[in-house]
């Protein structure tokens, strides 16, 4: 499935928890030992990286990134907080 000497960095996005907030502002980054691990893991039960982290989690995921660099997510300034 996956060539897991591929991957270096894993980043899990995670969905809204409360109002007035984006999806995936809240992330996780996983580095090259964990996620060579979870690669591993996922190879072994023959399932998708994405599915094995949402299995562990109770949080809600918005998607999982590989190798990619997500751009951050700066929320917007209300007139109030000037």
């Amino acid at each position: 499935m996956y060539n897991c000497g591929k991957i270096q960095k894993i980043t899990i996005l995670y969905a809204s928890t409360r109002p007035g907030t984006y999806a995936a502002e809240e992330r996780e980054v996983l580095g090259p030992d964990e996620s060579r691990a979870l690669c591993e893991e996922a190879n072994r039960e023959q399932i998708s990286i994405e599915e094995l982290i949402k299995r562990r989690t109770s949080r809600k995921v918005e998607s999982v990134v590989i190798n990619l660099p997500i751009a951050e997510i700066k929320p917007i300034q209300r007139a109030h907080e000037e």
